[in-house]
């Protein structure tokens, strides 16, 4: 399975959005994917460091639930909240949204925000 992007930026926000303290286990749903996608994207989040996840997997099937944003989670959605900065980093990644690394394409995006804001590169 490969790595969306879109989605993992859909669960980040949508994690960042529950309301209630990381006391409990978050239902997320995106529309248009399987939940089976989903807890591989709440998997290698949380392998990745941008979420506090579990695997509740059982004998009905492969789950994971996310808890919390973790700090790196919080810091790469800060630069990926804003529609049109995402956009313009798609769009720089080309078709290679779908082969470059995490670690490069966070680059790119806060090389987006940097832009964005007048900042020197």
């Amino acid at each position: 399975m490969r790595r969306d992007m879109e989605l993992v930026r859909a669960i980040l926000l949508a994690v960042e959005e529950f309301d209630e303290p990381p006391l409990s286990w978050i239902d997320i749903e995106v529309a248009g994917q399987e939940p089976e996608v989903i807890s591989y994207h709440l998997e290698i989040m949380d392998e990745g460091g941008l979420i506090e996840a579990k695997d509740l997997s059982s004998d009905d099937g492969y789950e994971w639930k996310p808890l919390r944003l973790t700090w790196a989670g919080h810091e790469f959605l800060a630069n990926a909240r804003d529609e049109g900065i995402w956009s313009t980093t798609k769009k720089l990644a080309g078709e290679g949204l779908k082969s470059i690394s995490f670690g490069i394409f966070q680059e790119l995006l806060a090389a987006v925000v940097r832009q964005h804001l007048g900042l020197a590169a």
